[in-house]
């Protein structure tokens, strides 16, 4: 009997998608950003439940989350296009 379970928890297993714990990128599949084949590797140091893609297995080992630099970015971008807008508007009001 025990050996009819295992072989269902296999199956359970392996259907199951695996995914970098810090980005969601999918084992196997292109990475998101880079489009390199992404393979998953525990964290060290971490949880050893925790699988990182090569990208986010760089940046745990640096001490950087990828997010946190997406978020600065994010900030930066958001900065360029509020001046933008802004600069926009103030052009079109003086032509008024």
């Amino acid at each position: 009997m025990n050996a009819a379970n295992s072989t269902l928890d296999q199956k359970k297993e392996s259907s199951v998608v695996k995914k970098c714990d810090f980005c969601g990128a999918e084992a196997g599949q292109p990475h998101p950003t880079r489009g390199f084949e992404v393979k998953l590797t525990p964290v060290i140091g971490g949880d050893h439940s925790e699988q990182a893609c090569q990208v986010c297995r760089v940046h745990y080992r640096k001490k950087e989350i990828p997010e946190k630099k997406l978020i600065s970015k994010n900030k930066s971008v958001f900065l360029i296009i509020t001046l933008a807008v802004t600069a926009t508007v103030i052009a079109l009001s003086l032509l008024i």
